[in-house]
């Protein structure tokens, strides 16, 4: 389990078009991916499920300021 202080989704920088100023928190919009990869690591007898995600995001995520 991981907890809210070590997880890295808990706060997302984004940015105030309006004022340019920056806000921690959840973004306003989802962000909509395909899903292209969900393979399973560990062994089908494994308590634990590891798995390798690939997602493509396409133009659904900007970057910069």
């Amino acid at each position: 389990m991981v907890d809210a202080a070590s997880n890295p989704f808990v706060e997302v920088a984004t940015s105030d078009h309006d004022n340019n100023s920056l806000q921690h928190g959840a973004p306003s919009m989802p962000v909509f991916a395909q899903l292209l990869k969900n393979q399973r690591l560990t062994k089908d007898d494994h308590d634990q499920d590891v798995r390798h995600i690939e997602l493509d995001l396409g133009n659904s995520v900007k970057f910069g300021l």
